[in-house]
């Protein structure tokens, strides 16, 4: 029940992408939302190449579906999505963090009539600029994805219910409430990908 709103998040982006069959879709940020992602992208028989700073979260990706999986900073990331795209480009990019720190990069590494989804906003950096010109020459589009309706709700407990998304090992850690603080400190420094808090019995 939990993971019916996210989930639901999810299915709407990849809607609202609408890839074709075989469409490379860079994928930055492996967590739990990204890591869901995945699995909603192969349904749709997309190419999935993730990106994230934590490289047991791309080990994670992988053993979910993921074809290319890439820690930036320790991987030419421009080279190796050249490489699995024989030189055209990603078809499209969704960032679920980062916003426009990584918004740029992203753009940089899309095929001419590719599409950025942004999935996330960062409220420490709600500004960024953006060369129109090169979204104009390049024919790029940008689009965004927020809330579910109830009809992706109804979509994404279908999901769950028939076991085709998988979200059980997504849940790494339980705390009691007493030690929310702690929980709050492992998602916090990324040693955790979902944290539930779990209330003591009277």
């Amino acid at each position: 029940a939990a993971f019916t709103e996210p989930l639901a998040c999810c299915v709407r982006a990849v809607k609202r992408l609408n890839p074709l069959l075989h469409d490379t879709v860079l994928l930055y940020g492996l967590g739990s939302i990204g890591l869901m992602l995945v699995q909603v992208l192969k349904l749709y028989r997309a190419r999935v190449i993730g990106l994230d700073l934590v490289g047991e979260r791309c080990e994670r990706a992988k053993a979910f579906g993921a074809d290319v999986t890439l820690t930036p900073g320790q991987a030419d990331v421009a080279q190796a999505v050249r490489e699995a795209t024989q030189g055209r480009g990603a078809d499209a990019a969704i960032l679920t963090a980062g916003g426009p720190r990584v918004l740029g990069g992203a753009i940089d590494l899309l095929r001419d009539g590719g599409v950025a989804m942004l999935f996330a906003s960062d409220p420490a950096h709600q500004r960024g600029e953006l060369d129109i010109h090169r979204f104009f020459h390049r024919e790029l589009s940008l689009v965004s994805s927020y809330s579910p309706s109830t009809v992706e709700l109804q979509e994404a407990l279908a999901l769950l219910a028939e076991r085709t998304v998988r979200v059980k090992t997504l849940v790494t850690h339980r705390v009691p409430l007493a030690d929310l603080n702690h929980g709050m400190r492992l998602f916090r420094d990324k040693e955790a990908l979902k944290v539930f808090v779990e209330m003591e019995q009277p």
